[in-house]
């Protein structure tokens, strides 16, 4: 029979209360703030499912914050796109509705307003949202479109809309300022109007001739370059009879000239005097009236059509200057493949920075140099292909699987990735390492 301390039941009892104290300010701790613990062990068995919940809670925010930035952007770019809209309209009402009448600086209110509404496109275009330009794409911290000061005056080594304007509007007018037509009278009865340059994309084109006037031989338009005359015959018109001509503007438009032949005085405007007594002067006149006409449509809707086509070409990436349709964007490069030379002249299949004789480059402490041709031993031609250099780097390694070249990408196989070193031992081989996508020391391999 054993006999138990008379302490025994009452550390018994001291046992449970402090269990329950310590249950008591567990419950106190829970009720305060919410948590069932304080640290993942008193979580028990779901410790675990406390853990991932809280991975996925943290999940659930990023997904959150992340959808929240991009309707910020989305909205930001509707907004912006929205408002082109607006400066189109703004840009048509004010060229439909406004006076044409010229301030100081020999522009009108349209032409203001234009020039302003086109800085506040460009603003659209760059909008940034944070430090990102909406209209980037992956570029998205470089600006979508250059400076409109710089796009409409240019800078010191890009010439800007204005100038392209304005040499356009040089070649279109020509030296004679008639719109690249050259005016002759052989003989004394006729008169004569010519293109300057047959296929030339400047200028005024003849496109059709037609006349009333009694007694008058009309050629053309035909011949290369176009060209067109009217032989009077010795003879004077009836006053009213007409000799119409039109043209062909660069931005494919049409204006017409309309001359009448007149006994009035004075001659009224768009006519030309009927010379009763000598009618040799009345082909005189018609010269000279047509002259005045080809000058003045020259000088006006060839000018404004001038404008518009030299938009065309500083805008559309898709136009040229000579007005025909052509792409004209830099195609992009091939990818490279086995077969391509490790140099060669343009167009050939190399690339670019290519090999030259002389450069060297190290693979695992061997020495490779490039020769022009006969290459032997660590050399090789500068000629040859990617894939002989990819086979020679395979022989210093040992690999027991061939390097590949495929869809652009070069893969250096080995056996010991840890231990594979390929470096420029020249800086036109290091430039050329580098436009193979070597672009560090060592390099990437698989094993």
């Amino acid at each position: 029979m054993s006999i138990s301390s008379i302490n025994y039941s009452s550390s018994v009892l001291g046992a449970q209360i402090r269990n329950i104290n310590q249950q008591l300010t567990d419950l106190s701790t829970q009720l305060a703030t919410g948590k069932l613990s304080q640290n993942y062990s008193g979580m028990g068995t779901n410790e675990g499912f406390a853990i991932a919940g809280r991975s996925q809670l943290s999940n659930i925010a990023a997904y959150t914050d992340t959808i929240t930035n991009v309707n910020v952007n989305i909205n930001l770019a509707n907004t912006a796109l929205q408002s082109l809209t607006t400066i189109r309209n703004t840009v048509q009402t004010g060229s439909a509705s406004t006076a044409q009448d010229l301030n100081v600086n020999g522009q009108t209110v349209a032409q203001n307003t234009a020039a302003s509404q086109f800085g506040s496109m460009v603003g659209v275009l760059n909008t940034q949202s944070g430090n990102r330009y909406l209209f980037s794409g992956t570029a998205f911290n470089t600006q979508s479109v250059a400076n409109a000061g710089d796009i409409i005056n240019g800078t010191t080594t890009q010439a800007g809309f204005k100038t392209v304007m304005a040499e356009r509007q040089a070649a279109d007018l020509g030296a004679n300022g008639m719109g690249r037509l050259v005016q002759t009278q052989p003989t004394p009865s006729s008169v004569r109007v010519s293109e300057d340059v047959a296929g030339s994309p400047f200028g005024m084109k003849i496109a059709a001739v037609s006349s009333t006037l009694t007694g008058a031989t009309v050629t053309g338009p035909s011949g290369s370059p176009v060209s067109f005359s009217v032989d009077l015959n010795g003879l004077n018109p009836n006053d009213g009879d007409k000799l119409s001509v039109q043209f062909t503007l660069p931005d494919g438009s049409t204006e017409q000239i309309v001359l009448t032949a007149s006994t009035a005085t004075p001659t009224p405007a768009g006519s030309f005097a009927i010379d009763t007594t000598t009618p040799a002067n009345t082909a005189t006149n018609l010269n000279a009236a047509l002259n005045t006409a080809i000058t003045k449509l020259a000088n006006t809707s060839l000018v404004a059509a001038s404008a518009v086509t030299a938009g065309d070409n500083f805008f559309n990436t898709a136009s040229s200057a000579i007005g025909a349709p052509v792409n004209n964007q830099a195609a992009p490069p091939a990818p490279i493949s086995g077969a391509t030379a490790l140099s060669g002249a343009s167009p050939s299949n190399s690339i670019s920075p290519g090999f030259a004789a002389g450069d060297t480059i190290t693979v695992n402490g061997t020495t490779l140099t490039f020769v022009n041709s006969g290459a032997t031993g660590n050399q090789l031609n500068v000629g040859d292909s990617i894939q002989t250099l990819m086979s020679k780097i395979d022989q210093i390694t040992g690999t027991s699987k061939p390097s590949t070249v495929h869809g652009g990408s070069i893969t250096i196989n080995t056996d010991d990735a840890a231990s594979l070193n390929i470096s420029g031992g020249t800086a036109g081989a290091t430039a050329a390492l580098g436009a193979l996508g070597f672009s560090s020391s060592p390099i990437t391999a698989t094993q």
